[in-house]
């Protein structure tokens, strides 16, 4: 059965800050039957829920008083979103990144990535603290890489020799970055610095063992 339990799970990420204290019921709000859900992100201007399905290669919004549901044809697969300021988001397909007016479903280019990859594609990624846009690729062992955008579409590479680019996050005090490239294992953290957007100093966190995730 291909249901997605979005607002669920963020209660459960919220109840986590209550070490334990707190349990709640997991219900069903939104039954997309969904091919993959992804990347949720709750909109504060907007007061409505983001998310994707990299499947069925859509952008959807639901707005939780009126109960309604959007749905935006994305025509490549999808990897990530962020918002935008000014409106509209980031969102990182199959071969680049690109903007998106959901008012005109016009899309422009910001990036193309990895064309010379014909294997790889654009996966998980969010905003730093300072607004870059961080976004990294999926391909065969050790193809893949994160790279760092900035709103003028300029684009580092900040970590090659990548297989499965995902879960990046950082710290509250703006010092620290999380990442991990999934068949490592591992937690990688990173100095950061929110002025240069640079980060230094990788080292491993947490390694899990194999037998764990079976």
């Amino acid at each position: 059965m291909r249901k997605i339990f979005l607002f669920s799970v963020l209660i459960f990420i919220a109840a986590g800050y209550s070490y334990g204290q707190k349990f709640y019921n997991a219900s069903l709000l939104i039954d997309a039957k969904a091919g993959v859900g992804e990347t949720p992100f709750w909109h504060p201007r907007e007061k409505k829920l983001y998310w994707i399905d990299v499947d069925k290669k859509t952008l959807n919004t639901f707005d939780p008083v009126s109960k309604s549901e959007n749905h935006f044809s994305l025509e490549k697969m999808p990897g990530t979103i962020v918002p935008i300021d000014t409106g509209g988001v980031v969102v990182a397909l199959r071969d680049g990144v690109y903007t998106f007016n959901l008012k005109t479903n016009a899309f422009k280019l910001l990036v193309a990535l990895e064309k010379e990859l014909p294997d790889n594609w654009l996966n998980d990624g969010k905003c730093d603290p300072a607004g870059h846009f961080w976004v990294g690729s999926m391909g065969p062992k050790y193809k893949a890489s994160l790279y760092r955008i900035n709103a003028s579409g300029q684009c580092d590479k900040m970590v090659d020799s990548v297989t499965i680019s995902n879960g990046i996050i950082w710290s509250s005090d703006k010092a620290k970055m999380y990442y991990i490239d999934s068949p490592t294992l591992q937690v990688r953290q990173y100095d950061y610095d929110n002025v240069t957007g640079n980060i230094s100093k990788p080292q491993v966190i947490i390694k899990f063992p194999e037998r764990q995730l079976r």
